[in-house]
């Protein structure tokens, strides 16, 4: 029997403003904004070029035409891409980032860490994204080949770098800047098997997940495209999910997964270790030895490795993770009598 849910307060503005055609984007700011005035007008020097006409008009209405100003305000657009530092206004429309030491939130480190790295990037779209994809470098795993047209020594990251960029420009544009969700940051998170980069609202308007990158969707916010467009941070051909996918493919890694939760979009990129629909032959060993119930310390000696949080955080907890062990005892996962056996 399908359970109905109740939508959110989020869910129904969503439908109402994708039926009235809000423009969250143009907002006015109300509080006093500081603009950086050089790349104000290195924006308003390249649209001049596009579009000669607009030199015809006095800068008040070039700002107006631009949707850089409504009613003499600045608006929210203008703060995210020229504003000397936006989250002054809106302290909570940053990013988020933590690389976490396993497959899901709650497991630690071999010291008890609970990340192994923890930033927030504040500051504008540009400088945002800047800072997202230097974390996921940084915190990546990465090997050297030659490659052999050349002869010359590349770097190869744990995650292609173009799809990392679109994954992370796709969230910090297209994600909802309502009033619902201003304190909300946009979050990459690094586990061992995946990166997931979440972005506030959801999808927008009819979209769903089986259309991503084969229907050409509403824009949720034009006038914030448009500017990312002007000063080359995005190409606005709705190019970036089949970028994503094509960049996986070649890395022979595998698909990446789009998920559309309540209120929130996630991108999931995996590594070459496993995906959620992968298992293999080490973890395979360990489901067969677990036919019978197992502790941590007869899977470790099994495996020959003396380190028992290791081999909990990276061989048994994705298997509970994906349902494919269990545990004797559930109420109590940290008990000192606890054995995991493969699910029935």
């Amino acid at each position: 029997m399908k359970t109905e849910l109740e939508l959110t307060s989020l869910e129904i503005y969503n439908y109402e403003a994708y039926k009235k055609k809000i423009r969250n984007d143009t907002r006015t700011i109300e509080d006093q904004v500081f603009i950086d005035q050089r790349k104000l007008d290195h924006y308003l020097s390249r649209k001049k070029a596009q579009r000669t006409n607009l030199a015809q008009l006095e800068e008040e209405q070039i700002y107006e035409f631009l949707h850089v100003k409504k009613d003499g305000k600045f608006t929210l657009s203008a703060l995210l891409m020229f504003g000397i530092y936006p989250q002054a206004v809106f302290p909570q429309l940053s990013l988020t980032a933590v690389k976490i030491p396993g497959t899901q939130y709650g497991q630690n480190g071999i010291s008890g860490e609970r990340f192994l790295d923890n930033k927030k990037f504040e500051g504008t779209l540009e400088e945002m994204l800047e800072g997202g994809l230097n974390f996921v470098i940084s915190n990546s795993r990465t090997k050297t080949v030659i490659n052999k047209k050349t002869g010359i020594r590349e770097d190869i990251y744990e995650y292609p770098v173009v799809a990392v960029r679109e994954a992370l420009l796709n969230a910090l544009v297209h994600r909802d800047y309502s009033s619902y969700t201003e304190n909300m940051p946009v979050q990459i998170r690094m586990f061992d098997n995946r990166l997931e980069i979440h972005s506030p609202g959801g999808l927008y308007g009819t979209l769903t997940v089986e259309q991503l990158g084969t229907t050409q969707p509403d824009t949720r916010n034009p006038a914030l495209v448009t500017m990312m467009e002007t000063v080359n941070l995005t190409e606005n051909r709705y190019s970036g999910i089949p970028t994503i996918r094509k960049e996986m493919k070649d890395a022979k890694l595998p698909e990446p997964e789009f998920e559309n939760k309540r209120g929130t979009f996630i991108v999931s990129l995996f590594n070459d270790k496993m995906s959620r629909n992968q298992i293999n032959d080490t973890l395979r060993s360990v489901l067969e030895f677990c036919e019978i119930p197992r502790s941590k310390k007869e899977i470790s000696e099994k495996m020959g490795i003396k380190t028992e949080s290791y081999v909990k955080r990276t061989y048994i907890d994705p298997l509970l993770e994906k349902g494919l062990l269990e545990m004797t005892i559930p109420a109590k996962p940290g008990s000192r009598k606890q054995k995991y056996q493969k699910a029935e």
